[in-house]
């Protein structure tokens, strides 16, 4: 089965290496759409944690009440606020063990929930990259382009049945138990969830894999290409489990290495490793397109 994955491997290589240079300009334009809405992003977080930190404690209105009239001046506000945080320091050293666990739990609970939306919004932005690189990159294998404008145009055309047929394929799979942990008063859903949402992917996951690429390169519709996918992967399920799992730790092993590098680089190159960071996750999600073309030819034809 080794064999046989480094020959899917090698295959897989020649694909992506052949398309390279209209993978690049991809990885290139996406990479700048991950970089500008992780600075968005961040921009917010960094702004509420900072509130979150400095109002600990504090009443939410009490605290957004003193904090504009500092930031205009009044002086009777700061001694106001210096007066609330004694107070919370107060009560924290006359609680009890259990009293003081039980407090820092609900501030943290009402920090994730005031955050939660931002880690939201960012899996949403991930996710719809992942769906404008894998059609573009499908696309790049299956048919003959000169520009990448061209290809660019077909994916415009096929982002919104591609979400639709993923969105499908995760709610095929029951992946999305995990996200009830996101939802208010349903944090302490996320641990179990998340384990749930695996055992679902590792069971279901490998025969709707090929989805994608039956939607792409045999036109299929939404419907059609779960249906084949789930038809021709019908008795593989092992073979096709080891080569998703012995390409994912090929991919992760990649970014690990070059998220080491970038990390190191950082000091010189600064807000850079963001944007290569988005290349690289694009880089990573064509060859996995190349990949999964490659395992559909062979347990399809």
């Amino acid at each position: 089965m080794i064999s046989d994955f480094l020959s899917v491997l090698r295959q897989s290589w020649h694909t992506f290496h052949g398309s390279l240079k209209h993978i690049i300009v991809m990885s290139l334009v996406l990479g700048a759409v991950y970089t500008l809405g992780v600075h968005a992003i961040s921009r917010s977080l960094e702004y509420d944690a900072e509130n979150i930190v400095r109002s600990f404690g504090i009443d939410e209105e009490r605290f957004a009440e003193l904090s504009v009239r500092m930031e205009e001046g009044d002086e009777k506000a700061m001694q106001e606020m210096m007066r609330e945080v004694k107070a919370v320091q107060d009560r924290y050293e006359h609680m009890t063990e259990a009293e003081r666990e039980a407090y820092v739990e609900e501030q943290v609970l009402q920090a994730f929930e005031k955050l939660a939306p931002r880690f939201f919004l960012f899996g949403i932005i991930v996710f719809l990259l992942f769906v404008a690189g894998i059609t573009y990159s499908l696309l790049t294998y299956s048919e003959r382009h000169t520009h990448a404008i061209d290809i660019f145009r077909h994916s415009a055309v096929l982002f919104l049945p591609m979400t639709a047929l993923l969105l499908w394929v995760c709610a095929r799979s029951f992946v999305w138990v995990g996200l009830f942990g996101f939802l208010p008063r349903l944090e302490w859903v996320l641990p179990y969830g998340s384990v749930l949402a695996g055992i679902a992917a590792i069971i279901t996951g490998p025969s709707l894999l090929l989805s994608p690429v039956f939607f792409v390169r045999q036109g299929e519709g939404v419907r059609r290409a779960v249906s084949s996918s789930l038809r021709y992967s019908k008795g593989h399920w092992v073979p096709i489990t080891v080569h998703t799992v012995l390409i994912a730790l090929c991919v992760y092993a990649v970014q690990m290495l070059a998220g080491t590098i970038l990390s190191v680089a950082e000091p010189y190159v600064g807000s850079v490793t963001v944007y290569a960071s988005g290349v690289l996750q694009q880089l990573s999600i064509a060859f996995l397109a190349a990949f999964l073309l490659q395992l559909s030819s062979r347990f399809s034809d």
